[in-house]
C-alpha cells in the first residue's frame, strides 16, 4: 500500500512540535540548576512550554484525519 501524500508532512509537523517542547524542557532544566538564572526567564520558559504543549494534541488530530496508508 502507498502512504497518503499529506500524512508524512503532517507527521513531520507533529515531530517538530514534540522537538520544540523537549528542547524547551531541556533548557529549563539546565537553567534551573544555575544559581544566576533569573526567575523571569524560568517563568517565560514555563509559558513557552505550556504553549508548545497546546500544539501537540491538535497536530495529532490533524495528522490522524488522513490514513497513514493510502486507500
Amino acid at each position: 500500500m502507498r502512504e497518503h501524500p499529506g500524512y508524512r508532512s503532517r507527521n513531520l509537523a507533529l515531530a517538530k512540535a514534540y522537538g520544540l517542547n523537549a528542547g524547551l524542557c531541556n533548557i529549563k532544566e539546565r537553567m534551573q540548576k544555575r544559581r544566576d538564572c533569573p526567575k523571569w526567564l524560568l517563568a517565560k520558559l514555563d509559558d513557552m512550554i505550556n504553549r508548545s504543549n497546546c500544539l501537540i494534541k491538535p497536530l495529532i488530530e490533524h495528522r490522524n484525519e488522513l490514513p497513514p496508508m493510502g486507500r
